[in-house]
């Protein structure tokens, strides 16, 4: 009987890892998708290259964004998920007036914000800016009705960021 009961934990162990396994693909392929997608609108920006990319957009990245949150912030070892993130939100977001990708961002920011941090803080000038400035608008959208526990905490961690004063003081002159 309890050798019966450790085979079934074991196997059910080991259908959660295939499933996380096949998850992290699957968000993987989405995102280079996405990728691949946005990269054709930007070299022909026709009404049909742009409907094709929303189309995607709604139906299979937005779905997978809360995915590659899941496995980022439930698993210990799945950073390379939220830096994947971090550099495919660079490169198609600005095509883009879809909140979505920044609550992701901010999400991924609340559950581990250390690794977030040092992703933005090496990146290149423009984009470090950039990106500064999507992670605090999206923790401003995420906390504006929702406190959370430790939000002074996580909004003061956010300040080592090279950007954070230039682009906090222009969004507050937005009176957002």
């Amino acid at each position: 009987m309890i050798r019966n009961s450790i085979i079934f934990i074991f196997l059910a162990l080991s259908l959660v890892s295939c499933s996380s396994k096949n998850m992290e693909t699957d968000v993987i392929k989405v995102f280079n998708k996405y990728e691949q997608l946005n990269k054709e609108f930007e070299n022909n920006n026709s009404k049909s290259n742009r409907e094709k990319l929303e189309q995607y957009m709604y139906s299979n990245y937005a779905k997978n964004l809360d995915y590659a949150r899941s496995l980022y912030c439930d698993k210990e070892d799945r950073n390379f998920i939220a830096k994947e993130f971090i550099d495919l939100y660079i490169k198609t977001q600005k095509n883009s007036a879809n909140e979505i990708p920044m609550g992701t961002l901010a999400s991924m920011y609340i559950c581990k914000p250390d690794f977030i941090l040092k992703e933005i803080s090496s990146l290149e000038k423009n984009d470090k800016k950039y990106m500064t400035e999507e992670l605090y608008l999206g923790f401003i959208d995420i906390t504006h009705n929702k406190k959370l526990e430790n939000q002074i905490e996580l909004d003061n961690k956010m300040k080592v960021l090279e950007y954070y004063d230039e682009v906090t003081s222009k969004i507050k002159k937005l009176d957002l």
